[in-house]
């Protein structure tokens, strides 16, 4: 008998609640009363409950109904979705857009684009990955993700698409209180290999250590980690400029002038599947991303002029992965 039960019945029993008669519903859906009464009499023989009782001069909704109609409001509202997945469907975008993105994307940056994108298509839902250097793009050839923001070298792989956003200038900091902070300055590399590198990981044996000078290496799989262990003294590590501009501002980190430096970035780039081409949501995604990270960039001079023109903020050079 279910068989009958029908969105157009429900949306009567809901207007006939609200309105408190049939009379009313009918008003509120321009039908006359004898065709939403016939549909209130199908709707009850359907379920096999009563939903009103009629014997005053006005159908009041009986203890069944007052419950069922709490289910037909939300079968209303799910159906109303699905209608506006297929429409988002239809129109190029994403029913739902897991991404995986590298913490070295600064929260402000992350926080930011994802909260105008929420804005711009609240219907889409997201699922949020962070992984470093080469995860996000593991993440994506596993099929876990749609897209992946990361920083490890560009290839040539063909099976993906790849865009780059930026390249995020890199500096060798240590915390206040450690050894390196007192060296003359600027520190030869010998003495740099003498203290403990904090580098970070994604798990891998084969991953490459170009930017790894050091003898004594302790390697983190999360960047938060590794800067607790930063700030905490246990070593000098290369950062992003724009994760520990405010902390040498405030002096709670030291950036180290060396010998001979050469400053290098890391590129952040965009990858997609080329056999899952990206639709509007994943589109715009990456165009805010691009505009966020590019606006916390521009901004940095101002905080820490002199740290920034060492580093030739918002330059495109090739860079070794991140040590």
């Amino acid at each position: 008998m279910l068989d009958r039960l029908t969105l157009d019945q429900l949306r009567v029993f809901v207007a006939v609640v609200e309105t408190g008669s049939f009379s009313g519903a009918a008003r509120q859906l321009r039908r006359v009363q004898s065709a939403v009464s016939q549909a209130m009499q199908t709707l009850e023989e359907t379920l096999g409950v009563a939903l009103f009782d009629r014997a005053g001069r006005t159908p009041k909704v009986t203890e069944a109904g007052a419950a069922l109609v709490v289910d037909a409001r939300a079968i209303l509202r799910d159906a109303e979705r699905l209608k506006d997945k297929a429409r988002a469907i239809t129109e190029d975008i994403e029913p739902s857009l897991p991404v995986a993105i590298d913490p070295i994307l600064s929260p402000t940056v992350i926080v930011g684009a994802l909260r105008r994108f929420s804005r711009t298509f609240p219907d889409v839902p997201l699922t949020v990955m962070t992984e470093p250097l080469a995860g996000p793009e593991r993440r994506l050839r596993d099929g876990d993700v749609r897209l992946a923001f990361h920083s490890w070298p560009m290839g040539g792989d063909l099976d993906v698409e790849r865009r780059f956003l930026v390249g995020y200038p890199m500096i060798p900091v240590v915390a206040m209180n450690h050894p390196l902070a007192r060296e003359a300055e600027p520190v030869p590399r010998a003495v740099l290999e003498r203290h403990r590198q904090l580098v970070m990981t994604d798990g891998r044996p084969t991953q490459p250590a170009a930017s790894v000078i050091s003898r004594d290496v302790w390697r983190f799989i999360d960047m938060p980690t590794r800067v607790s262990f930063l700030f905490a003294g246990f070593g000098w590590c290369n950062m992003p400029v724009h994760l520990v501009a405010r902390a040498i501002a405030s002096g709670r980190l030291k950036a180290i002038a060396t010998e001979n430096r050469q400053s290098f970035e890391i590129p952040i780039s965009a990858v997609n599947l080329v056999s899952r081409p990206l639709g509007r949501a994943g589109r715009w995604l990456v165009d805010e991303m691009e505009r966020q990270i590019r606006a916390e960039l521009e901004a940095l001079p101002h905080l820490l002029p002199g740290v920034c023109e060492a580093v030739r903020l918002g330059g495109r050079d090739a860079a070794p992965p991140v040590g």
